[in-house]
């Protein structure tokens, strides 16, 4: 076993040779944000500022939405569908995986589609075209 005079060990694999108690351990990854911290949070990215002032007529609020930014999101969604599963009462609930098999041979697909589950039984379907 190598020894050294200043009576620390000497490692002899190179992939573990850089780590010695000078260097700093390297900062914990960020954590991923979810969408209810996102909600909770009292930070914001985008400033109140930024956004369109809200109308109120009578009882309802309306909010002013740029008509080509609209159209723009919009035609993200054109081949998306959301779906529900109704199961009969008691029946054991279906993995998305299980569904995507069973929708595909009824549809035959002819391009790539994903099947996202939303929860509570829904699904957002996006398909190629």
């Amino acid at each position: 076993m190598p020894s050294t005079r200043s009576g620390s060990a000497v490692c002899p694999w190179q992939f573990l040779g850089g780590l010695d108690s000078a260097t700093p351990p390297p900062p914990p990854a960020p954590k991923a944000r979810t969408f209810a911290s996102v909600l909770n949070s009292s930070e914001s990215a985008i400033s109140l500022s930024q956004l369109p002032s809200p109308v109120v007529r009578g009882d309802k609020i309306y909010v002013k939405i740029n008509e080509p930014l609209y159209q723009e999101q919009l035609k993200q969604f054109k081949t998306n569908l959301i779906g529900r599963l109704l199961l009969r009462k008691g029946s054991k609930p279906m993995r998305a995986d299980s569904l995507k098999g069973l929708l595909a041979a009824l549809w035959k697909p002819s391009e790539p589609w994903r099947l996202v589950p939303l929860g509570k039984g829904y699904f957002d379907i996006h398909f190629a075209t």
